[in-house]
């Protein structure tokens, strides 16, 4: 039961992570309001970086799995511009 009960966790930190980073990224949020809004912020990449290839293709297969594909999109347009 307790490696399920970490596991979720786990899995919730990355879902926070992977959301955090797409607001920054996609301007739906800054940094300042993520940390405003949660105790204990976290980011799948450092909100100062640029966004590279395989961390976008991380981000784009979290959110195929999870059938957002209007984020998806919103993540390549983003790259194309």
């Amino acid at each position: 039961m307790k490696d399920i009960v970490e596991q979720l966790k786990n899995e919730e930190m990355l879902d926070d992570s992977i959301l955090n980073s797409y607001y920054v990224l996609t301007g739906k949020a800054t940094v300042e309001d993520i940390v405003k809004r949660q105790e204990f912020p976290i980011f799948f990449i450092n909100p100062e970086d640029e966004l590279d290839e395989d961390t976008l293709n991380d981000m784009l297969d979290y959110f195929i799995s999870t059938e957002e594909y209007e984020k998806c999109q919103e993540l390549v347009e983003l790259t194309n511009k």
